[in-house]
């Protein structure tokens, strides 16, 4: 039995609260065509599962305190293998990225095979092999157990365990690196009688910085209607479309070591949100960068950054000053905020890009499935060709809470902001113009009762 961090404490004390819900689910979906060895390929599963032991954990609590409790191979529940008509198939991996996972009974792991095409009358097998055909394999988990990260790496396993087992050998896994601080502390042996240590050693579970005195109560965002008692957590998108000499401009910052793709959209969203009078303090969430080589690290805690856009400063002293916030929030990986503090209401994230590969007659296609729910109520979602080419993506919104309409004025505003600081990266953030000044005028939207926001007039 061992140890918990941070984040997955928070994950585990907020379902047992608040009950299951779909935000805490991560799906991918390997989309395979060719000959396909089911047999090998659950095999090759297993062998996955048996060389991370997260795949194999259960969260179990003694006295109020959750704990890891890491089962044999054995235990674990075999692949599902289930066929399934093409045009059924949305319909069926939404239920099953929808069914709830027990933390404390099971692996929070859910594995399913569908079987898109069924094998004619007669048809031949080669070497253990199905007939050409098409299949769906559906990998969910609880993010207590894997956030998502590593996709190329996940798929790059369990390619190598597949061919293996064409072979009719095990997989021969390279040489485990040495392993960082989080996993030194959850393999720590456990001092706690009974063998639990509920307590984990301050700055393992998350990458949150420190909260500095006086944290906004929360963003005035410019809301269409109040949050309702129940949130349904579902959510909606628009798209970020820049112009391409824009776009050029900001990859050219990207390539210099200027900044990330996800720096450029924490302090494009900063500057929208102070535009809109929401303030100058904005607490914005960040997803913090991850390896791409380990499929299974720990589910890392959001960062909470919190962006100066004072002093009405210009497009490169903002883009600094969110640099050195994200550096420091990075560098000094503290504990995740106190209870009792307001949620995150806005982050910036990247999506991973599709992984394909090729194996052994099969052509695999990997991505990450986009569930439609949220757990906050804007995100800026980078798509991942944004990291060479310069940013772009979707404007997520919260349906609770907001219109597609405004949603939609809202991204046009973040794209004009971001085209306008790119042409003149030097101007101050209150001389930008980022439309109409009707629509400036206009309010974008009704809050919570309280206040109606506007645009502030140029200059101010």
């Amino acid at each position: 039995m061992t140890n918990l961090t941070r984040a997955q404490q928070h994950l585990w004390y907020r379902e047992q609260l608040a009950g299951p819900t779909r935000t805490s689910h991560v799906s991918v979906l390997l989309r395979l065509h060719g000959e396909l060895d089911e047999a090998a390929l659950c095999r090759a599963i297993g062998d996955v599962t048996a060389r991370h032991d997260v795949l194999r954990s259960r969260y179990p609590a003694v006295g109020g305190h959750p704990y890891r409790d890491v089962l044999a191979p054995g235990e674990v529940p075999a692949v599902t293998l289930v066929d399934c008509a093409e045009h059924e198939l949305v319909a069926v991996l939404d239920r099953a990225g929808r069914r709830p996972f027990d933390l404390t009974a099971a692996a929070p792991v859910r594995v399913i095979l569908y079987r898109l095409d069924k094998p004619a009358p007669g048809a031949v097998r080669r070497s253990g092999a199905s007939p050409v055909g098409r299949w769906a394999l559906l990998l969910v988990a609880h993010r207590i157990v894997w956030d998502g990260a590593g996709l190329a790496a996940l798929v790059g396993e369990l390619g190598a365990a597949y061919t293996a087992r064409r072979h009719g050998t095990a997989p021969v896994w390279p040489t485990t690196a040495a392993p960082d601080r989080w996993d030194a502390a959850l393999r720590a042996p456990s001092l706690h009688p009974a063998g639990v240590r509920p307590a984990v050693v301050r700055g393992v579970g998350g990458l949150r910085r420190d909260e500095p005195a006086g944290l906004p109560a929360g963003l005035r965002l410019p809301y269409d209607r109040a949050r309702p008692p129940v949130a349904s957590n579902r959510c909606g998108s628009v798209p970020l479309r820049l112009c391409p000499v824009a776009r050029a401009r900001l990859a050219g910052l990207v390539r210099a070591g200027r900044a990330t793709p996800a720096t450029i959209g924490h302090t494009a969203l900063a500057a929208l949100l102070t535009r809109l009078g929401v303030g100058t303090d904005i607490p914005i969430g960040a997803v913090p960068e991850r390896s791409s080589t380990r499929p299974f690290a720990v589910p890392a805690a959001t960062m909470l950054l919190r962006v100066d856009t004072s002093g009405n400063p210009s497009f490169h002293d903002l883009l600094t000053r969110v640099r050195a916030t994200e550096l420091a929030a990075r560098a000094q990986r503290q504990e995740p905020l106190r209870a009792g503090r307001p949620p995150v209401q806005v982050m910036v994230m990247t999506a991973e890009p599709p992984v394909r590969m090729s194996l052994p007659g099969l052509e695999v296609r990997a991505q990450r499935l986009d569930p439609e729910v949220t757990d906050c109520d804007l995100a800026v979602v980078l798509a991942p060709e944004g990291v060479g080419t310069g940013p772009t993506g979707r404007l997520r919104y919260a349906t609770d809470v907001f219109d597609r309409t405004t949603a939609a004025s809202l991204a046009d505003h973040l794209v004009r902001l971001l085209d306008a600081m790119a042409a003149e990266p030097d101007v101050g953030l209150g001389a930008v113009e980022v439309g109409r000044d009707d629509a400036r005028r206009a309010p974008i939207g009704g809050t919570p009762p309280g206040s109606r926001l506007y645009m502030l007039p140029t200059g101010r």
